[in-house]
């Protein structure tokens, strides 16, 4: 990773791994401890927890799905984590009772310079947590439309900045973040807890490379983001 002076403009590597298996969403931590135990408990980077509990940072390594297809994100550092999975000649899973190989078929890294732009970007994200016990009943006090959309904003302008912090990258310019339309949500229960999910078109001038994860769970799924061309 290469910072400029300014530290306005940075490079980082990512590597998408592409499985062969199918998968649907919510099988998507069963894939997590599966290749965490593969790869070893020791290495945190696989499952985002330390002896204590969940890791407060921006996780380097995130699962998702892609076209029905599991698939690793992994930034930087993290990529040469994966060392210890692809050295294990055993790599199996165990989803909805069956046993099964996990077979790549494919790896593509990339270089992006993150860095904000005068133009604004519209972007999808998918399966977003913005509401945590603090501000859910807040936001559901809400009763104007528009007071919740502003609501949102701040909170996805938060989630952009803690993935910035997570890579190094220091936004020394205004980040801009407005929802296109009204986000459609779903209740679903998660560890649970009853929870709000977000699926919402945004515009941003911030570059965001494709499942980039933004807020809650990004290391299992949530939040994903993609650019709408």
């Amino acid at each position: 990773m290469t910072n400029n002076s300014e530290k306005e403009i940075i490079e980082i590597r990512i590597l998408h791994v592409y499985f062969k298996n199918r998968l649907r969403f919510e099988n998507i931590p069963a894939l997590r401890a599966a290749i965490s135990n593969i790869a070893g408990r020791e290495h945190i980077l696989f499952h985002h927890h330390d002896g204590r509990g969940y890791l407060y940072k921006y996780p380097k390594i995130q699962y998702k799905i892609a076209s029905g297809k599991p698939m690793l994100f992994c930034i930087d550092t993290a990529i040469e984590e994966l060392a210890h999975f692809f050295s294990k000649a055993e790599r199996t899973m165990v989803i909805d009772g069956q046993k099964q190989q996990i077979e790549v078929s494919s790896m593509r890294q990339h270089f992006f310079c993150l860095q904000v732009h005068k133009d604004l970007t519209k972007y999808c994200i998918t399966n977003w947590l913005p509401l945590n016990q603090q501000n859910f009943k807040k936001y559901n006090s809400i009763t104007s439309t528009r007071d919740k959309i502003i609501f949102l904003e701040k909170i996805l302008i938060a989630n952009i900045l803690s993935f910035a912090k997570g890579v190094g990258w220091t936004i020394a310019d205004e980040i801009k973040a407005n929802m296109v339309d009204f986000p459609v949500f779903r209740i679903r229960r998660i560890k649970d807890v009853k929870m709000q999910i977000f699926n919402a078109v945004f515009e941003t001038n911030v570059f965001l490379p494709n499942y980039t994860g933004l807020g809650k769970l990004s290391s299992i799924g949530f939040g994903t983001v993609k650019n709408i061309k």
